[in-house]
């Protein structure tokens, strides 16, 4: 054993009363691996009333439970976890089906999922990052009228998985010394628009890219200074849809910047 770790925190919320907590404990071996396990309790207030009511809205209150392995192997900077959690929340704001405009406080809600990353390089030359998240979040509670009663039903706009890989190629010798190529794909699974699930937002997939250059390599009195072009949403998505107006719109950024601890 390396190191045996123990957290807890306890905060206080004001809106009335309430105390919110944390507690988690993990275990890291002499290779690496470190397992852990932590709890948590959630408080937040809401502003405003239901229509037509004078009466406040309640604070959203929850809890949160994860457990999960993280590894590091010894001689690398590569960080693979993988994490199974679970988050209760009660009294969420939810819209009000006759006036958008304005919320009502009816349900509770449940996410479950997995998640996994692995970030780091695989070489000096090839850095990564890979993720995964599996994902269901469900109405637990509901004490809206019938016809828009949501217990059962997934939450709008959270997608039931996504995934992506990253991977850039920088360059340390040679003719090309300095530069760097990247790319990155991203999955996004389908989601419900709705909270009565009628109608799919259907999954779809965006492409990125990025061109970076350090240039120290050129003029080494140019020490710190790095360029950068970043291109996101690089090629029309690829979805179900005849059309595709899923993700952010197609962006291109230009950046230079200085790292005043180049070097050190």
């Amino acid at each position: 054993m390396k190191t045996f770790k123990y957290t807890r925190a306890i905060g206080a919320a004001l809106v009335g009363v309430a105390m919110t907590g944390r507690v988690g404990l993990n275990y890291l071996f002499e290779f690496g691996l470190s397992p852990y396990i932590n709890y948590s309790t959630s408080f937040v207030p809401n502003t405003g009333a239901a229509l037509g009511s004078s009466t406040p809205f309640k604070p959203t209150t929850g809890d949160g439970k994860e457990i999960g392995v993280k590894f590091m192997p010894n001689g690398t900077n590569l960080m693979i976890t993988a994490a199974l959690f679970e988050i209760n929340q009660n009294d969420i704001l939810t819209s009000n089906p006759v006036n958008f405009i304005s919320s009502l406080q009816t349900d509770s809600a449940r996410s479950r999922g997995f998640e996994f990353e692995a970030r780091g390089n695989i070489t000096r030359e090839l850095e990564i990052i890979a993720g995964y998240t599996k994902l269901d979040k469900t109405i637990t509670k509901s004490t809206a009228p019938a016809a828009t009663n949501n217990l059962g039903k997934h939450l709008q706009a959270a997608p039931e998985d996504q995934a992506s890989l990253w991977v850039k190629h920088n360059w340390y010798d040679g003719s090309l010394a300095g530069l760097g190529v990247g790319g990155d794909v991203r999955f996004v699974g389908r989601s419900w628009n709705d909270g009565q699930n009628t109608f799919v937002i259907p999954s779809y997939t965006l492409f990125d890219a990025v061109v970076s250059y350090d240039l120290a390599y050129a003029r080494p009195d140019l020490k710190g200074w790095k360029a950068q072009i970043n291109a996101t949403n690089l090629a029309s998505c690829l979805t179900g849809l005849a059309y595709c107006g899923l993700g952010n719109s197609r962006t291109v950024l230009g950046t230079q910047k200085y790292s005043w601890n180049e070097g050190r």
